[in-house]
């Protein structure tokens, strides 16, 4: 709904929820949302309100290019993933409050890498695949990242960097590491490798 006038002829008026017309919305609209402060315990309410029920879906695609049907995770599927990779991530090194790039496509994965993120308390620093060199350099030097997430199809595009962002020393890669790349004093590490790690280690506490 519009709020007041505009400011110039040319203008239009600011606009608000129809839902929180008189005020700022500061709370999850679904009631079983209205304790939740933040989107990891808006997810957690999710997850126990709709466990069992379809939660990502995704089309598969063949050698061909031809899409599928969908096929979906559940709500605890999802979230027994993201907490396993939190995990993960605490195992291989990375430690709460730090600043960690999210270089991926958006999708399943990355929704479950920032979660998971979150899980462990760092800070996601997302950055579009589209970015060009100085863009990637500026973000994660001013963000002081020491760990970036990203994809096999991008690996060798950012470690191309690597001397220009002196302090990110890790990168965990979506698809797994190809053969044959390496860097001087960067550690590589499979996505996957980092989610069984973490799954492990749930299982032994």
């Amino acid at each position: 709904v519009a709020v007041g006038e505009p400011a110039a002829e040319d203008e239009t008026p600011a606009y608000r929820s129809i839902k929180s017309p008189d005020e700022f919305q500061t709370r999850f609209t679904p009631d079983y949302l209205k304790d939740a402060d933040n989107m990891w315990d808006a997810m957690t309410a999710a997850v126990a309100k709709h466990g069992d029920r379809p939660c990502q879906g995704v089309r598969p695609v063949d050698a061909e290019g031809n899409a599928g049907d969908y096929e979906f995770n559940t709500f605890n599927d999802f979230w027994t993933d993201v907490k396993d990779f939190a995990a993960g991530l605490a195992v291989v090194g990375v430690e709460p409050g730090s600043f960690v790039g999210m270089h991926l496509k958006t999708g399943p994965k990355w929704v479950l890498t920032e979660f998971a993120l979150w899980g462990q308390n760092c800070c996601p620093v997302t950055m579009y695949d589209t970015y060009g060199e100085a863009a990637l350099k500026y973000v994660m030097n001013h963000s002081d990242m020491n760990t970036c997430v990203t994809a096999a199809s991008t690996l060798e595009k950012i470690l191309a960097l690597a001397s220009d962002v002196p302090n990110c020393k890790r990168f965990i890669v979506l698809g797994g590491v190809p053969e044959g790349v390496s860097a001087d004093g960067i550690e590589l590490l499979n996505w996957a490798d980092v989610l069984e790690r973490g799954r492990a280690a749930r299982a032994e506490n």
